[in-house]
């Protein structure tokens, strides 16, 4: 996968064209901000564009947020800092219709799309209630969330049962976080889990093999 120059909007498009076409990459990495900059700047709007016209595939995985006020103490930065982070990256995303806009993007979240599948139903609450005047999105965030596609990257059984559960079997691929993590532990969380040997196979392989081939 590739990795772009995120201070530099044009350098981004340029490098993901190389990627692609030079180099024969499937797809990019990004991480939930860039220097301050969450993913809804201009920049990674036009960006995204083109990445869903290449039908490049990306891969987000979240940073230390750029602001760390009340996040210094007890290692929280890097706790849920982390999530938090991805999380306000994604929505700000969502509501500034990158994905309405580009339908053909394809987006894969690191650990299980973080905390968005578990307050879906209270972003759709306050959206009914009181649409934000600058959100730029037709439908409910929900709807967004659920085409996102995510890893596996926990060792807990429930949480990834929920997830396939969530966002569909297609949408869920192994991942481990290797280096910092076993990842023994992670495959033996789907091992385990009640999800059917079929969904397990598109889970250790065919939906990524899918995925990065389109």
């Amino acid at each position: 996968m590739a990795l772009v120059p995120v201070q530099d909007s044009g350098g981004m498009r340029e490098e993901l064209k190389r990627s692609a076409g030079d180099l024969g990459l499937s797809g990019l990495h990004l991480h939930s901000n860039a220097l301050g900059k969450m993913l809804d700047s201009k920049e990674h709007r036009d960006f995204f564009e083109l990445a869903s016209q290449m039908r490049m595939p990306v891969f987000i995985h979240p940073t230390i947020p750029y602001n760390v006020s009340g996040l210094t103490e007890y290692r929280l930065a890097s706790t849920f800092g982390l999530q938090l982070d991805l999380s306000l990256s994604l929505l700000r995303m969502i509501f500034s219709g990158i994905f309405e806009r580009s339908k053909g993007l394809k987006v894969v979240v690191s650990h299980l799309g973080s905390t968005l599948p578990y307050i879906s139903h209270r972003l759709d609450d306050e959206f009914d209630a009181a649409r934000p005047n600058d959100a730029k999105i037709s439908n409910r965030p929900s709807e967004y969330i659920r085409k996102l596609y995510v890893d596996t990257v926990t060792k807990q059984v429930a949480p990834l049962e929920f997830a396939v559960r969530y966002f569909g079997s297609d949408h869920v691929l192994f991942g481990s976080d290797y280096p910092f993590w076993n990842t023994r532990e992670h495959m033996q969380a789907v091992a385990e889990s009640s999800i059917s040997a079929e969904d397990k196979e598109k889970i250790f392989g065919t939906n990524a093999l899918g995925l990065l081939r389109n």
